[in-house]
């Protein structure tokens, strides 16, 4: 009967231990890491998808100029029946009238193309005959060619094309510098997740303390060591306690779900939270192998101007502005084109250069000048206003990194203070001093100073991580 009921309790045991690994593993399975989390928000994230959907947008206007620059070629069809008058003189020079009918089928293709350099081709097949199956005489086929030969100028299209280029590249500049702002967020709010997580357990500790504290206050009050107002303190305790734990659990809830939220991570999809994440390990380690003179902040600026995507959108606008400028100069010059036509039917053709010279326009010209002169130094203006806002960026992240430095110095003191007084909790508590319940409130405590230490570490982190993002370093 015993070996039965062992061997129940092993089974029951086995079967458990399954049920538990199988758990585990399916835990496992729902749960992503950092970097997984942060790939996926790179995909995913609104800001960053908005900024994708621009640069598709884009890319296909430059297709649909592309497009139409190929052969363009129409199609037209036409069945007319006429009846009319004549008039006519006979024979005898008499005028007489008639009554006739005619019907008539055509066939028309058009086609044209333009070429970047200028060149455009047009050219019309035609065929009309009475009798739709039957096209001898009236084929015709004309054929118009145009060139411009100075000054060389892209065509309007070309010049569309080449804006829209630019804006692609100011686009593409654009999300790249995002996409890193994006991932240093993911990171500080993984942190926060991490640190809230943290203070959620402490507040579990405190209160499992407040409520082992109340039924230790209630058996003192039964045997009659006690009174009302300890047990009241220690239910106010609870309480609070109680409130403490409700607090940081609806704080962890609601952190989380902004975060997961923001990498717009799908249902079910959970992160594992660790400090020891191998892609933060990886991180933490490459930061803090780098080493900066701020003394030399010169450097340092010139470093963040050439990552900088705000100073490259304008660099970019002012060598557009300078093209444009050099196409509207060319404008006002002389024209040459050359220009050819034929006609199969006839067998003409023609060519020919013409010239042509706006000799007055009244100063339209020059104004338009003056407006690109002008454009071009608001632009100056403004770059130069982006770099004197650079540098106050640069000198706020050394100012965050030294504070960041400054407050990890402070909470360690304050650690080490929590330690000793530990220590000291301990030893009195050998000696009877103190009770059990105050040694495990300093527990509490250090616990508190702990997480304070680490929030403060993770402050340093990031504030390096921003700094070396905004130089341009690579890690």
């Amino acid at each position: 009967m015993r070996s039965l009921q062992k061997n129940k309790i092993l089974i029951t045991l086995i079967i458990t231990i399954i049920l538990t690994l199988s758990i585990r593993e399916e835990v496992k399975a729902e749960g992503i890491t950092l970097k997984e989390a942060i790939e996926w928000g790179l995909k995913n994230n609104s800001s960053i998808s908005q900024l994708k959907y621009e640069e598709d947008r884009l890319k296909r206007e430059l297709a649909k100029i592309k497009a139409g620059l190929g052969w363009q070629v129409d199609f037209l069809s036409s069945k007319v029946y006429r009846d009319y008058e004549s008039i006519y003189l006979d024979q005898y020079g008499l005028t007489q009238k008639e009554r006739e009918e005619e019907k008539e089928f055509g066939l028309r293709f058009q086609g044209r193309r333009s070429f970047p350099w200028g060149l455009s081709i047009e050219s019309n097949l035609s065929l009309i005959e009475e009798d739709p199956f039957e096209f001898e005489e009236d084929f015709d086929f004309e054929l118009n060619l145009n060139q411009r030969l100075y000054p060389f100028l892209p065509i309007e299209a070309m010049q569309e094309y080449k804006a829209i280029q630019n804006e692609l590249k100011k686009l593409n500049k654009q999300l790249e510098w995002e996409k890193g702002l994006k991932e240093i967020e993911f990171i500080e709010g993984y942190l926060n997740l991490l640190r809230i997580k943290e203070s959620l357990d402490l507040a579990e500790l405190n209160y499992k303390l407040a409520k082992d504290n109340l039924n230790r206050a209630l058996r003192r009050e039964e045997i009659g060591e006690g009174g009302r107002r300890q047990r009241l303190i220690a239910q106010v305790a609870l309480k609070e306690g109680e409130i403490g734990l409700l607090q940081a659990k609806n704080r962890f809830k609601n952190e989380k779900n902004r975060w997961l939220e923001e990498l717009s991570l799908l249902e079910g999809k959970d992160i594992i939270l660790s400090d020891e994440d191998n892609y933060l390990e990886v991180i933490r380690g490459e930061i803090d192998d780098l080493k900066f003179d701020f003394a030399n902040q010169i450097k340092l600026l010139e470093m963040a101007k050439q990552i900088s995507p705000t100073l490259k959108a304008k660099d970019l606008d002012k060598k557009w502005l300078i093209q444009r400028r050099k196409w509207n100069k060319r404008g006002r010059h002389p024209q040459i084109n050359l220009s050819g036509d034929y006609d199969y039917r006839s067998e003409d053709w023609e060519i020919g250069v013409y010239l042509s010279y706006n000799i007055f326009d009244g100063g339209q010209h020059k104004l338009s000048q003056e407006g690109y002169d002008e454009e071009f130094k608001k632009l100056e203006d403004e770059y130069q206003q982006l770099v004197r806002s650079l540098e106050l960026d640069l000198k706020e992240l050394i100012n965050r990194l030294e504070e960041s430095k400054l407050t990890l110095k402070e909470k360690r003191m304050v650690l080490d203070k929590n330690d000793l007084e530990l220590l000291i909790l301990k030893e009195e508590l050998s000696e009877g001093i103190v009770s059990k319940i105050e040694l495990e409130k300093k527990k509490i405590e250090f616990g508190e100073a702990r997480v304070n230490l680490l929030i403060s570490k993770d402050s340093l982190f990031l504030a390096k991580l921003r700094l070396v993002y905004f130089l341009g370093v690579k890690i």
